[in-house]
Parts: C-alpha cells; structure tokens; sequence
C-alpha cells in the first residue's frame, strides 16, 4: 500500500487545514502509513523543506518489491 504525505498551512483560505487534518488521521485510523507536516503561519503552498520531507517520507516507506 502506497504511504501517504500530507502539507497543510493552517491559514489556508483555500483548502481548509481542518479537512487535511481530518483525512490524514481517518487514513491512520485505517493504518494507512502517513505523514501530515502542518505549516502554522503557511497559506496554500509548500516550502521545499515540507515537499523534500514528504518525498523522503513516501520513498522510504514504498514497498519496492518486485511482485
């Protein structure tokens, strides 16, 4: 199952934060492997240190087996 990498910036007018937020723990909820980094002064867009974590996040939690 393919790890799932959330950004969210808490004054974003454009997504609401609350709804990332919300998704990212019923995805845990399900066990789901996620990462949800939340900007607290961000708006709608990621800085280059949220969008290198999730990469790495998502890389290093891919089962890359071959099947």
């Amino acid at each position: 199952t393919m790890p799932i990498a959330f950004t969210a910036g808490k004054e974003d007018t454009v997504v609401p934060p609350a709804s990332i937020i919300r998704l990212a723990k019923v995805l845990q909820t399900l066990g789901r492997r996620v990462l949800l980094n939340v900007d607290e002064t961000g708006g709608h867009e990621t800085n280059y240190k949220d969008a290198y974590a999730a990469m790495e996040f998502v890389l290093n939690h891919t089962d890359r087996k071959n099947k």
